[in-house]
């Protein structure tokens, strides 16, 4: 390629290298505020990248191995990251409003302050997870694991939870005890 590194020239990289074995490898890259939107990153390995204020709005992550990433700051509108492994990963002030975090691995990530708004988090792992001051508003957590997370000022307004969804102390926050879980 020659020359700096630009943008461009790493979604044609990252198009060849799916071209050629259908898996990225980018694990501890430096990926800090890249324009990344739309790409197809599936099962991809970015454990330990630095994705911080990066833009990944609309790209496909389901199954990519993120563990220990740094994705604070980072756009994920309607992202797709089902299955995905974010274990320990830095979420902070990340705006994934409308993402697919279905079935993902959250444990012990740190999501303070992040925007999850209409987010679907149903059958998630967020053990021991951090989410102060996150958003959920309207989130989907039906069949998630909430069991040992922070839910210091986390706003659980109009959050779909189900019977399986399971919460820091064994039993539902008191102001969802006002009402009746959503249906759907």
């Amino acid at each position: 390629m020659g020359g700096w590194l630009t943008v461009e020239n790493l979604r044609t990289m990252l198009t060849g290298m799916l071209a050629d074995n259908g898996q990225v490898k980018l694990t501890g890259a430096n990926l800090s505020g890249l324009d990344l939107r739309g790409l197809d990153l599936r099962r991809a390995s970015l454990g330990g990248a630095n994705l911080s204020n990066a833009d990944l709005s609309g790209t496909d992550l389901r199954g990519a191995n993120l563990r220990r990433v740094d994705l604070s700051g980072a756009t994920l509108h309607k992202t797709r990251l089902g299955r995905a492994n974010l274990g320990w990963a830095n979420l902070t002030g990340v705006e994934a409003d409308r993402a697919d975090l279905s079935r993902t691995d959250l444990r012990w990530a740190n999501l303070s302050q992040a925007n999850l708004s209409h987010t679907n988090l149903q059958q998630a792992d967020l053990r021991d997870a951090n989410l102060q001051r996150a958003n959920l508003r309207r989130a989907w957590l039906n069949g998630a694991s909430l069991r040992r997370a922070n839910l210091v000022e986390t706003n659980l307004t109009r959050i779909n939870y189900d019977q399986h969804t399971e919460w820091p102390d064994g039993n539902k926050p008191a102001i969802l005890n006002r009402a009746e879980p959503a249906s759907k």
